[in-house]
């Protein structure tokens, strides 16, 4: 009797140990067994944009609409584009469950063709996917094809002329002609000379650089009948190059500066060929000047002592020349609050 009770208990404990092995296992999450979210996710119905076929005189934009499929609110700390052609503005950057926020870009590709990707990083607090992104796709073509696209004539002197030839071809069968040229500058004139009617034209364009030293720049606007690209624009950029070279044109100094601060300034030879620094005067006696040699005819001013100010905005350093044309040249200081 008693071995036939020792048996039945036995039993009994295998039975429950069995049936305990069936049991699903327990987990640390009671959530996730029901499939619940846990924290912010980022996500879009469209992460990938084709726009197809595109002509690169004009830009691309779209808006993409990323939301929060998450249970906390999700946080969008930047969007990132991963080249330079690429604006992007966001709408909210804080999103709670459900919430949407828009992201615009503009993708501008002057002179680029064939087929382009072009990606942009969301930066947030989703932990599973803290760099989402956002893709331009498609084929960027040309109704026009415009070489050069812009003009860098380099360094020179003021007043002189500058020649550029820009030449203008058709590549697709679609015909097109020259109906007016525009200078930004009142000094541009313009010639065309037809290569292959309807196809293909040369512009002799010519205009003279500033009279002042410096950045020069301006845009030749060629007009044009073709519906695709009635407009094609040429930058055109160098340097005006006086007697005297000065870096920088000013100095530039912040009011949070709480301590005195130095600063250079390069002067080098331009179109003269050789020149004396003969003396440097600050427009604050307690600002202590240091000349040295730069280069084989050029100086370097070290600047001591600089306090910034309201007081010091607008006021000039002054450099005294050998040269009769540049007696005298002046570096301003600006002060930024």
């Amino acid at each position: 009797m008693k071995k036939a009770i020792v048996i039945l208990f036995a039993s009994l404990l295998w039975i429950q140990s069995e049936a305990r092995a069936q049991e699903p296992a327990a987990t640390e999450n009671p959530d996730a067994a029901s499939g619940q979210v846990q924290g912010p996710r980022i996500a879009s119905d469209e992460p990938v944009f084709d726009f197809g076929m595109a002509d690169n005189a004009q830009p691309v934009e779209h808006t993409f609409v990323v939301r929060n499929d998450g249970d906390t609110t999700l946080v969008i700390e930047r969007v990132r584009p991963t080249c330079g052609c690429t604006v992007a503005n966001i709408s909210n950057k804080e999103l709670k469950p459900g919430d949407t926020s828009e992201i615009s870009t503009r993708l501008n590709l002057p002179g680029r063709t064939g087929k382009q990707n072009k990606t942009l990083i969301v930066y947030s607090n989703d932990p599973q996917n803290p760099e989402y992104r956002l893709t331009l796709t498609g084929e960027m073509t040309t109704a026009i094809k415009v070489e050069p696209t812009r003009h860098f004539f380099g360094q020179v002197q003021p007043g002189q002329k500058i020649s550029l030839d820009v030449t203008l071809e058709a590549t697709s069968d679609q015909n097109f002609s020259i109906t007016g040229i525009e200078g930004s500058v009142p000094d541009i004139t313009a010639d065309v000379e037809v290569l292959e009617q309807g196809r293909k034209y040369k512009i002799k364009a010519h205009l003279k650089a500033s009279d002042n030293p410096g950045v020069y720049q301006a845009n030749l606007k060629i007009l044009t009948d073709h519906p695709a690209r009635g407009v094609v624009d040429i930058p055109i950029s160098g340097n005006v190059v006086g007697d005297i070279l000065v870096a920088p044109q000013d100095i530039t100094l912040s009011l949070q500066h709480e301590s005195a601060v130095t600063r250079y300034i390069v002067v080098r030879p331009g179109a003269a060929t050789t020149f004396e620094l003969t003396e440097v005067i600050p427009p604050d006696p307690a600002i202590k000047v240091n000349i040295f040699p730069f280069g084989d005819k050029g100086y370097r001013i070290q600047l001591e002592n600089i306090v910034a100010s309201r007081e010091l905005d607008g006021k000039e350093i002054l450099l005294r020349t050998s040269v009769p044309s540049s007696p005298e040249l002046k570096v301003p200081f600006r002060i930024l609050e």
